[in-house]
């Protein structure tokens, strides 16, 4: 029984971190084992990530102790009143109310999250017949392509986001419809500001995918890369009469909206909003050259996404949202193209680059956050980690809701 027992396995229960290679391995050798881990070691990395004061994980940590505070009558009834959405926060609710650690949930939905990309990757990589490198490879670029500190703080994003992945997926490569849309409903239910791809993907399946009409679209959207950020909104606010939107949401996307430029005062910070920006004009260049093919069904999903990034590029917050869409997206269309493009290894290698200077970044410009999260003795071995607390005893200032309760 221990023999067919994955070594990997067997060592990931000893200690996560000494099994990094063997999972690396497993990945290699495209087995689902490698796969399941690696999404272990993130469930991990986000149920000890601590947050900025300011980070959103933080506003989570805050609304599960609010929560434990109320009935579970009167937590239903302040999300109804104040959320825009349902699932995330149901979440918290039963988890505080069942008494499961927040880190728990947090953990959770970004194994999840990751899971659901790692199944589509899994299927389209087999479906392509890659080789092992390319498929190591790509799995890198996938892995480099995430921004790992909102991954860990903005969980409900991300959550989100995965689904509709899956929902793009569902309903437009494996021609499964129905599945797809329910997915893509589903990602709404946790995000609200995803509901504009269910809408995009309905309407693309009601005009029979007409790829030609979606071209069209998509020369289109450059314009709004010229319309003054002022002039857009104005337009915005226009419609506001004519449409019937509850006044929650209408907030919120103006939130967004209106979110500045990150303010650039040093050589860093330059350097930061350079590599930012730069996979969408490698993904354009992509975009562009393979305009008039037809075969790769990510294609027509890439172009889908490109629309709105073009709608949003002067939006830098929504805009770095749905760019972690793209991102993931182009990783599939990688993929479903190796072989069939003759300049496929060029992007391949180019976005991997890419990818990793920006994961670099990351890191670098959040390295005292996760100091203080990872740099632990007890996260050497899996036992010691229940243990340790995974907050620190630390209290966070965002969205702390009980204190403003309790005034």
């Amino acid at each position: 029984m221990i023999s067919t027992f994955p070594k990997s396995a067997l060592l990931f229960l000893i200690s996560p971190v000494l099994s990094i290679p063997l999972i690396f391995r497993d990945i290699y050798l495209n087995k689902k084992v490698g796969y399941i881990l690696f999404a272990g070691i993130f469930f991990i990395l986000s149920y000890f990530y601590i947050p900025s004061s300011g980070g959103d994980k933080s506003y989570h940590i805050n609304l599960y102790n609010f929560f434990l505070s109320m009935s579970f009558e009167d937590a239903t009834l302040y999300i109804e009143k104040n959320m825009t959405d349902v699932t995330f926060w149901y979440l918290i609710l039963i988890f505080s109310h069942l008494g499961i650690p927040l880190s728990f949930l947090a953990g959770s939905v970004t194994a999840i999250s990751l899971g659901v990309l790692f199944y589509i990757f899994h299927k389209s990589v087999i479906e392509n017949k890659l080789s092992k490198f390319m498929i190591f490879t790509l799995f890198v670029t996938l892995i480099c392509s995430l921004s790992l500190p909102p991954l860990f703080s903005g969980l409900r994003f991300y959550f989100s986001s995965s689904f509709v992945v899956l929902g793009l997926y569902l309903s437009l490569v494996k021609n499964q419809t129905l599945k797809g849309l329910i997915s893509l409903l589903f990602a709404s239910s946790i995000h609200f500001s995803t509901v504009v791809f269910f809408i995009a993907t309905f309407l693309y399946i009601l005009f029979q995918k007409n790829l030609k009409l979606l071209k069209i679209l998509y020369f289109f959207s450059f314009i709004f890369l010229f319309i003054p950020a002022e002039y857009f909104l104005l337009f915005f606010v226009n419609l506001l009469p004519y449409v019937e939107i509850d006044v929650i949401f209408l907030q919120k996307y103006l939130s967004y909206f209106g979110v500045k430029e990150f303010v650039i005062t040093n050589t860093g910070h330059a350097i930061y909003v350079f590599f930012g920006k730069l996979w969408y004009y490698l993904i354009t260049i992509y975009a562009l050259l393979n305009i008039n093919r037809t075969e790769n069904k990510w294609f027509s999903i890439l172009l889908i996404l490109l629309v709105f990034a073009n709608i949003t590029f002067l939006f830098p917050f929504i805009f770095n949202r749905y760019g972690f869409i793209v991102l993931v997206v182009f990783v599939f269309v990688l993929i479903n193209d190796h072989k069939k493009y003759k300049y496929n290894n060029f992007f391949t290698l180019s976005f991997l680059i890419i990818s990793i200077l920006t994961t670099c970044l990351d890191i670098v410009i959040q390295r005292d956050n996760f100091k203080d999260s990872y740099v632990r003795i007890g996260l050497l071995t899996l036992p010691t980690m229940l243990f340790i607390d995974p907050t620190d005893e630390r209290e966070f200032d965002k969205g702390n809701l009980l204190e403003k309760y309790d005034e």
